[in-house]
């Protein structure tokens, strides 16, 4: 547990805005930590009767392409040479009817620049575009140098699995043990693996041309589920008009005006009802009128 506490705590470091020495120290520290968590946990099952089911659980959750990666990158970076990462920013563009990718710049441990002068030497663009006011996002995506794969899906899909062969075990040993329930609340509050992508790597942005005056956007999501979670559409009914009203826009418009009353305030809100009769709402607002979802 608390190898796999580290193991996050490096990853929780890691930021779109941290220089490229800092976010590879924090990748290498994550993938050396990682691989120690079986590692221990082996050694300190050998010889007992857990060491079946220890072997039981890594073979359903940790044998696939995404674990064997992560072993490799961790041999790598130990033995050979530290992770050799790869930036990606594109800017886009709104306008009032579509989107445009406006600049897309690669970069490396050799050209990386800060990002404000990016975004300094877009005056000109934006200018061009509207007068007034332009509205635009930086997306940041990380790969591995030479590799298609986003960085970010690889490693949720590393650490998902990670937690599922640990649980697996811990509960299969169901020893009581406070300090690793400690650890457990831990790693279960980290936000690398639970905030969506886009709130960990898309900044809005809106230029005040006549200012000349950049303003970077805030911004929230209301999510209920990790994963999102379907619900079925007849909850909605009950909860809105006591299962009286069967349409589903009328009991969502009924929900919110009671909201309203309640707190004076509404966050935009997205309803989407699907074929099988599930629906889910997806909640967001920002400080600027344009925000990347």
């Amino acid at each position: 547990m608390q190898k796999f506490y580290s193991a996050l705590k490096s990853l929780e470091q890691f930021e779109k805005g941290k220089n490229f020495f800092d976010n590879i120290s924090y990748l290498d520290n994550f993938f050396s930590e990682y691989r120690n968590i079986t590692f221990m946990l082996q050694k300190s099952l050998a010889h007992t009767n857990y060491i079946d089911i220890y072997q039981q659980f890594k073979d359903e959750f940790l044998v696939n392409d995404t674990c064997k990666w992560f072993v490799d990158k961790r041999n790598e970076v130990l033995k050979q040479q530290p992770f050799d990462l790869e930036k990606k920013v594109i800017i886009t563009v709104y306008t009032g009817k579509t989107s445009l990718a406006l600049v897309e710049k690669i970069f490396t441990v050799e050209n990386d620049i800060e990002f404000s002068t990016i975004i300094d030497s877009l005056r000109i663009f934006l200018v061009n575009i509207n007068p007034i006011e332009v509205f635009f996002s930086a997306e940041f995506s990380f790969y591995e140098k030479g590799q298609s794969m986003e960085l970010y899906e690889s490693l949720i899909s590393g650490i998902n699995h990670m937690k599922l062969f640990v649980t697996a075990v811990k509960s299969a040993i169901n020893e009581e043990c406070t300090l690793c329930d400690q650890l457990e609340q831990k790693i279960n509050s980290m936000n690398f693996y639970r905030v969506p992508k886009n709130m960990l790597f898309v900044d809005d942005y809106v230029y005040n041309c006549q200012k000349d005056l950049f303003e970077k956007g805030s911004r929230i999501e209301l999510t209920l589920e990790s994963p999102p979670q379907r619900v079925p559409i007849d909850r909605l009914s009950n909860m809105a008009s006591n299962g009286k009203e069967k349409d589903p826009f009328y009991n969502f418009v009924l929900m919110h005006i009671v909201l309203f009353k309640m707190q004076k305030n509404l966050m935009p809100t997205c309803m989407i009802v699907y074929n099988d009769d599930t629906f889910e709402f997806k909640s967001f607002d920002s400080s600027i009128k344009m925000i990347a979802l």
